[in-house]
């Protein structure tokens, strides 16, 4: 029998999960990634998290966390079946709590996520359509000769990039997600305080951004990148993300994880190029009402 455990933050959370996420800490990277930027900085937060735990006869089996405005995350231990119980019970707890959390999509390996979308529309009577299949990277020795790099220099952006740095991240999320996410100043500025924005700069110019986030114990990733579109085909982001990943690496982390759309297979063969590896495929699920999607929707 599965039963099912809610924490009301994060450390709570973290103490019972933490040890199963860095079994495999690159593949856990997100989770992990997001659970201990919440630790550092709790006043960046404003919405309530929600997080829960599915156990069986004490063995952590699903683990799940979301941080309003962004979606559910689901961990689903490895080498065994998909728990469809336990996604029941998950499903079957978070409606019971609609009132306070909405959920506006689902991320996890492709099978998890598509059976927690399946069986919360059949609960919400609403439609899922994939938003997005990703692909997790890690990297932990850049492999990208020198001779293959642009000419240039990696900087970080500071505050006085403010106006620049936001402007990108704005195109960014708006060519990827249809808009940018609320708070995005906020999120800007968060990283430009962090030192976790970086341009590659021909000439003084910048001409590509890469920025970093959820730091780990012993990684950390990739995110954004962004290159205009009248700058692109020049190998400026290639050339960005190998000296950003190499810096990471200098600096003590052993590792550097990134996400790639899978639609996109520019982005999938730069990152191969640099020398990240595959770590698993994942599905990113969004929920609407009915009608709202073209795609075949759960729950019809």
């Amino acid at each position: 029998m599965v039963s099912l455990t809610h924490y009301t933050d994060a450390s709570e959370f973290l103490a019972k999960t933490r040890d199963a996420f860095l079994q495999n800490e690159p593949r856990n990277a997100l989770i992990l990634g997001i659970c201990e930027r919440l630790l550092e900085h709790p006043e960046r937060q404003k919405a309530p998290c929600y997080f829960a735990t599915v156990e069986q006869d004490s063995t952590l089996l699903i683990a799940a966390a979301m941080t309003p405005p962004h979606g559910l995350v689901i961990y689903h231990s490895e080498g065994i079946p998909v728990c469809e119980p336990g996604l029941v019970e998950l499903a079957n707890h978070l409606q019971s709590l609609k009132d306070k959390w909405a959920v506006p999509t689902v991320q996890g390996i492709d099978a998890v996520s598509d059976k927690f979308a399946e069986l919360w529309c059949e609960r919400q009577h609403c439609g899922s359509a994939i938003q997005m299949q990703t692909r997790g990277f890690v990297l932990r020795q850049v492999e990208l000769p020198q001779s293959q790099t642009t000419t240039g220099t990696l900087r970080v952006a500071t505050m006085e990039d403010f106006k620049q740095t936001h402007e990108w991240e704005t195109e960014f999320h708006s060519e990827i997600w249809g808009k940018p996410p609320a708070g995005l100043q906020n999120m800007t500025k968060g990283r430009l305080q962090d030192g976790f924005m970086f341009f590659w700069e021909i000439e003084g110019k910048p001409v590509c951004m890469a920025g970093l986030t959820r730091p780990t114990a012993h990684g950390i990733s990739v995110a954004p990148v962004y290159t205009p579109k009248e700058l692109r085909g020049k190998g400026y982001a290639t050339s960005c993300v190998a000296a950003l990943s190499q810096l990471m690496l200098d600096k003590g982390k052993q590792f550097v994880c990134l996400f790639t759309d899978l639609s996109n297979p520019t982005s999938n063969k730069i990152y191969t190029k640099i020398g990240y590896k595959p770590t698993g495929d994942f599905r990113v699920h969004e929920f609407k009402e009915k009608g709202q999607h073209k795609e075949t929707m759960y729950g019809q």
